[in-house]
């Protein structure tokens, strides 16, 4: 396999009940919309970067794993600060909560890094996360690797969503800087999309699937685009093809 599809979708904000809103927007009813668009893609690989629910509750994990079954992709799920992981791992499947995925055919493995701190908006990777994802980078036998978290780890110039971005970032950046094999970096939590260059690596946010902001606000001002998802096409060289797709084209 010379090429692997791997959509990233985010911020579902799903609720207790089917009906449940979102900044006014159907929550499962946009995720809905949006999971028919990928027979379009026809990924290999779905990961999820966080808020899934926007209450914690265990029926909003069960309308998403309802949505997402109807999948045949494969399925990895990261937490996020509106998320429990304690009622994801009893309500998701065990095999859709690993913290990585490799791709040996392809050269490719995936890191899912837990940014979440209990109550907080905000984010954090402590050392001993840091020090685990450098081990693993270090000794996979794949020669390319993406990581994903929530928040955000550089500042995306939306002051709204920006005073809950990953605190004490810099240790995350220099040991991203320093690993040969990374080749992007992804989060979601900002409901919009933006990629920026840095060094060697793709830094990427995500839109999210139910509700949008334009990019560079001090407020949340609405993005009428509709939800949205982002796509990869990862090539065995490294190269990456990378865009957002979104319901509403």
């Amino acid at each position: 396999m010379n090429e692997l599809r791997v959509l990233q979708i985010s911020d579902c904000h799903l609720g207790a009940t089917e009906d449940a809103s979102y900044r006014g927007l159907p929550a499962l009813g946009n995720l809905e919309r949006l999971l028919e668009l990928t027979p379009v893609f026809d990924p290999d690989l779905i990961i999820v970067t966080g808020d899934i629910s926007e209450d914690s509750s265990p029926a909003s994990y069960r309308f998403f794993a309802r949505a997402l079954e109807r999948q045949t992709t494969r399925v990895l799920c990261l937490p996020g600060n509106h998320d429990l992981l304690k009622v994801m791992r009893e309500t998701l499947d065990p095999d859709w909560l690993v913290s990585e995925l490799g791709w040996p055919q392809s050269g490719w493995r995936f890191h899912m890094l837990d940014s979440t701190i209990p109550d907080q908006g905000h984010g954090q990777l402590d050392k001993r996360k840091l020090t685990a994802l450098e081990q693993t980078l270090e000794t996979q036998t794949e020669p390319h690797a993406l990581v994903f978290l929530h928040h955000q780890p550089v500042a995306v110039g939306s002051q709204w969503i920006d005073k809950y971005r990953l605190l004490e970032a810099q240790g995350f950046r220099q040991l991203i800087a320093s690993q040969q094999k990374v080749r992007a970096v992804a989060w979601g939590h900002i409901h919009h999309d933006w990629r920026q260059q840095i060094g060697k690596s793709l830094w990427l946010g995500c839109p999210s699937s139910v509700s949008n902001a334009l990019s560079f606000m001090e407020r949340f001002e609405h993005d009428p685009g509709g939800p949205a998802c982002r796509w990869f096409r990862l090539f065995s060289d490294g190269r990456i093809g990378t865009g957002v797709l979104r319901a509403g084209d």
